[in-house]
């Protein structure tokens, strides 16, 4: 059993458990029966008494390698949205004098990174993620296949941008002193953290949220903790994306860091609460596809990367519910969800395969109305339900 990765203290009690999970969500599958045969994990969620990070103390990091074979890239209208506002926000909050560097680590294949340059023609962008395909430089940008190491970043770094990688990182704390160190040697430079809000978690009910690949959880608190203990200071913080993201913009400062014992104690009766919720949630859900599946509709789950890979191992692992899965990144049509082996579908694929008017589940409602429209555009008549079957009603144009 590992300890906390930010305070080393080790933790008795799991308020989560479970004992079979897909280790790597977005590794792309050719067939049904690889994507079955694929290395399982397990999951205990616990929470550490003295910076309320939350933890899979079972993680083992073997099972989890990030290669040019993993693409959790979703295309999405309302994300481009929420990126393009991101970058003109952080070329707003941050000093970022010309020429100099900007670095994202984990910058998957460099798309935020390229839209933030393209925002401010005088800054130069490094890019460091394993997943990468290939080094590449052109022109202000340097991609290069890799974990963040800050011995490969030249001079002249003025912002380390984190997005959604954090969370999948066995020594956070090891990565933010990394980029502490970076910023002694480069006075000026600060750093913006995005990370899913675990609370928000919680509160939706997002069983299909928790996953393998995720080390840790955050809330306000223990990232802020986090960043103290690493000698930030928070200069800025909010909520994105509708809510499902937290954020915040650190600079050298303060080494306080001291998490209240009342708010630990409150995200763990909110886990435990949550961990006897999940288990109804997913029979209420089987039981709302079977009528579905009465009703003569197919049932798909729009959504193929961590959330609709999660979801559907853990409502439909045989298989026997779910129709068929499909998304938007073209790299996932023709590929097998990993754990289930459900087919992946191109969406111009859906009306030949499963009819007008399937059920569609739409693993994120930030991208419902898009995902609509989209149907619409293409002659469906869909019945529209988010990840815990509520239908949604939609306009009909």
């Amino acid at each position: 059993m590992q300890a906390s990765p930010v305070t080393g203290k080790h933790v008795q009690e799991s308020l989560l458990t479970r004992d079979r999970v897909v280790a790597m969500h977005n590794r792309l599958h050719d067939s049904g029966q690889a994507a079955r045969s694929i290395p399982w994990g397990k999951l205990e969620l616990r929470v550490c008494p003295d910076s309320g990070l939350i933890f899979n103390a079972t993680f083992d990091p073997s099972l989890v390698e990030y290669d040019a074979t993993y693409d959790s890239t979703v295309p999405s209208a309302a994300s481009e949205v929420y990126c393009r506002e991101l970058a003109s926000f952080l070329l707003r909050e941050f000093t970022l004098p010309a020429d100099s560097l900007v670095i994202e680590a984990g910058c998957g294949k460099g798309e935020f990174l390229e839209m933030l340059l393209a925002a401010a023609p005088s800054l130069r962008g490094l890019g460091m993620d394993p997943s990468c395909p290939a080094e590449r430089q052109e022109g202000r940008l340097h991609l290069i296949p890799d974990y963040f190491k800050s011995e490969k970043v030249p001079s002249g770094a003025a912002l380390v941008i984190c997005r959604h990688v954090m969370d999948q990182m066995t020594d956070p704390l090891a990565f933010v002193r990394q980029v502490a160190a970076l910023a002694e040697s480069n006075p000026g430079c600060q750093l913006f953290i995005e990370v899913r809000d675990f609370r928000g978690m919680l509160a939706a009910g997002a069983f299909w949220d928790l996953c393998y690949e995720n080390h840790c959880y955050f809330t306000e608190e223990s990232l802020s903790h986090l960043l103290g203990a690493a000698g930030f200071e928070i200069v800025c913080q909010g909520r994105g994306l509708e809510g499902q993201y937290l954020w915040m913009g650190a600079k050298l400062g303060s080494r306080v860091s001291r998490t209240e014992e009342a708010a630990v104690a409150h995200i763990g009766a909110d886990l435990t609460e949550f961990a006897r919720r999940e288990k109804e949630s997913i029979e209420a859900i089987r039981g709302e596809m079977r009528n579905l599946k009465a009703s003569g509709r197919k049932i798909i789950v729009w959504g193929a990367a961590t959330k609709g890979v999660n979801y559907i191992t853990n409502v439909d692992p045989d298989a026997v519910l779910i129709d068929f899965a499909t998304d938007i990144n073209a790299r996932r049509h023709g590929s097998y969800v990993a754990g289930s082996g459900h087919e992946v579908i191109a969406p111009q694929e859906i009306a030949s395969r499963a009819g007008d008017s399937p059920a569609i589940v739409v693993m994120n409602p930030s991208y419902m109305d898009e995902i609509f429209e989209q149907c619409m555009q293409m002659g469906l008549r869909p019945q529209m339900l988010d990840a815990l079957m509520n239908a949604k009603a939609l306009p009909t144009t």
